[in-house]
Protein backbone atom coordinates (compact mmCIF):
# COMPACT_ATOMS: atom_id res chain seq x y z
CA UNK A 1 0.00 0.00 0.00
CA UNK A 2 2.90 2.35 0.71
CA UNK A 3 4.48 1.57 -2.65
CA UNK A 4 1.16 2.08 -4.40
CA UNK A 5 0.68 5.50 -2.82
CA UNK A 6 4.24 6.59 -3.65
CA UNK A 7 3.88 5.46 -7.27
CA UNK A 8 0.51 7.20 -7.58
CA UNK A 9 2.01 10.42 -6.17
CA UNK A 10 4.63 10.33 -8.93
CA UNK A 11 2.05 9.33 -11.54
CA UNK A 12 -0.44 12.11 -10.71
CA UNK A 13 2.10 14.91 -10.19
CA UNK A 14 0.41 17.19 -12.75
CA UNK A 15 -2.92 17.11 -10.91
CA UNK A 16 -2.64 18.59 -7.42
CA UNK A 17 -5.82 17.08 -5.98
CA UNK A 18 -4.92 13.52 -7.00
CA UNK A 19 -1.41 14.04 -5.68
CA UNK A 20 -2.76 15.15 -2.30
CA UNK A 21 -5.12 12.18 -2.16
CA UNK A 22 -2.14 9.91 -2.82
CA UNK A 23 -0.29 11.63 0.01
CA UNK A 24 -3.31 11.00 2.24
CA UNK A 25 -3.15 7.30 1.35
CA UNK A 26 0.56 7.29 2.19
CA UNK A 27 -0.07 8.86 5.60
CA UNK A 28 -2.85 6.41 6.41
CA UNK A 29 -0.77 3.41 5.34
CA UNK A 30 2.15 4.58 7.49
CA UNK A 31 -0.22 5.01 10.41
CA UNK A 32 -1.66 1.53 9.95
CA UNK A 33 1.87 0.12 9.86
CA UNK A 34 2.62 1.92 13.15
CA UNK A 35 -0.56 0.54 14.73
CA UNK A 36 0.30 -3.02 13.76
CA UNK A 37 3.89 -2.83 15.02
CA UNK A 38 3.30 -1.03 18.35
CA UNK A 39 1.98 -2.28 21.69
CA UNK A 40 -1.60 -1.98 22.85
CA UNK A 41 -0.64 0.42 25.66
CA UNK A 42 0.07 3.31 23.29
CA UNK A 43 -3.26 3.26 21.47
CA UNK A 44 -4.43 6.54 23.01
CA UNK A 45 -1.37 8.42 21.75
CA UNK A 46 -1.81 6.81 18.33
CA UNK A 47 -5.41 8.02 18.20
CA UNK A 48 -4.32 11.56 19.05
CA UNK A 49 -1.67 11.35 16.33
CA UNK A 50 -4.29 10.08 13.87
CA UNK A 51 -6.63 12.97 14.63
CA UNK A 52 -3.86 15.54 14.15
CA UNK A 53 -2.65 13.93 10.91
CA UNK A 54 -6.12 13.68 9.40
CA UNK A 55 -7.15 17.20 10.41
CA UNK A 56 -3.96 18.68 8.97
CA UNK A 57 -4.24 16.78 5.72
CA UNK A 58 -7.93 17.60 5.25
CA UNK A 59 -7.23 21.27 5.88
CA UNK A 60 -4.44 21.17 3.29
CA UNK A 61 -6.68 19.33 0.85
CA UNK A 62 -9.46 21.88 1.37
CA UNK A 63 -7.02 24.74 0.72
CA UNK A 64 -5.74 23.09 -2.46
CA UNK A 65 -9.28 22.44 -3.69
CA UNK A 66 -10.22 26.07 -3.08
CA UNK A 67 -7.08 27.20 -4.93
CA UNK A 68 -7.90 24.94 -7.86
CA UNK A 69 -11.47 26.30 -7.93
CA UNK A 70 -10.21 29.88 -7.89
CA UNK A 71 -7.79 29.21 -10.77
CA UNK A 72 -10.42 27.08 -12.57
CA UNK A 73 -7.87 24.31 -13.03
CA UNK A 74 -6.45 21.50 -10.93
CA UNK A 75 -3.08 21.55 -12.66
CA UNK A 76 -0.10 21.88 -10.36
CA UNK A 77 1.43 24.55 -12.65
CA UNK A 78 -0.47 27.30 -10.83
CA UNK A 79 0.69 26.04 -7.44
CA UNK A 80 4.31 25.87 -8.60
CA UNK A 81 4.13 29.48 -9.77
CA UNK A 82 3.54 30.62 -6.19
CA UNK A 83 7.07 29.55 -5.29
CA UNK A 84 10.17 31.48 -6.32
CA UNK A 85 13.16 29.69 -7.82
CA UNK A 86 16.35 31.32 -6.58
CA UNK A 87 18.37 30.04 -9.55
CA UNK A 88 15.95 31.60 -12.01
CA UNK A 89 15.58 35.37 -12.22
CA UNK A 90 12.04 35.20 -13.56
CA UNK A 91 8.82 35.76 -11.66
CA UNK A 92 5.66 34.34 -13.21
CA UNK A 93 2.25 36.00 -13.05
CA UNK A 94 -1.12 35.01 -14.44
CA UNK A 95 -3.30 37.82 -15.70
CA UNK A 96 -7.07 37.86 -16.04
CA UNK A 97 -7.00 36.14 -19.42
CA UNK A 98 -5.07 33.07 -18.08
CA UNK A 99 -1.94 34.11 -19.96
CA UNK A 100 1.36 33.65 -18.21
CA UNK A 101 3.39 36.83 -17.81
CA UNK A 102 7.10 36.47 -17.10
CA UNK A 103 9.01 39.32 -15.49
CA UNK A 104 12.75 39.32 -14.91
CA UNK A 105 14.94 41.71 -12.97
CA UNK A 106 16.17 43.57 -16.06
CA UNK A 107 12.69 45.14 -16.37
CA UNK A 108 11.84 43.07 -19.41
CA UNK A 109 8.34 41.63 -19.59
CA UNK A 110 7.53 38.58 -21.68
CA UNK A 111 3.96 37.58 -22.50
CA UNK A 112 3.61 33.87 -23.18
CA UNK A 113 0.61 33.19 -25.41
CA UNK A 114 0.53 29.41 -25.88
CA UNK A 115 3.71 28.96 -27.95
CA UNK A 116 4.22 32.60 -28.97
CA UNK A 117 6.49 34.79 -26.85
CA UNK A 118 6.11 38.56 -27.05
CA UNK A 119 8.93 40.76 -25.74
CA UNK A 120 8.30 44.20 -24.27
Amino acid sequence: MITFSMVSMCWWRKNIIMMLLSLELLILSLFSMLVINMDMSTNSSLLIMLVIMISGSTMGLALMISMSHSHKSSNSMYINMLTFDKNNNYIYYINYFNKIITYNYNNNIYYNNNNNVLYM
